[in-house]
């Protein structure tokens, strides 16, 4: 992944669950998870995040799990699923 969210389901309140694959560096390595949040919202996420959940997937990447708020004028759910 090219660490462009892909956005599998709608969740309650018009958000999106999204995964993105990070590639770990020493900044997402390690620190407290507020720490990790703040470093996976500086990697340019559209929307506002309002819960990310880090999974350790392999040794290369971690896939980010973000809830995205989608307001009424942003893009469809299937637009962010191409």
């Amino acid at each position: 992944m090219d660490g462009t969210p892909i956005c599998t389901q709608m969740g309650r309140n018009r958000r999106a669950i999204c995964h993105v694959g990070l590639p770990i560096d020493k900044r997402m390595k390690g620190g407290s998870k507020g720490r990790r949040e703040e470093r996976a919202k500086e990697e340019n996420f559209f929307g506002q995040v309002t819960y990310i959940n880090l999974k350790v997937q392999t040794n290369i990447k971690f896939m980010v799990e973000a809830i995205f708020e989608i307001h009424r004028k942003s893009l469809t759910l299937a637009k962010y699923r191409e």
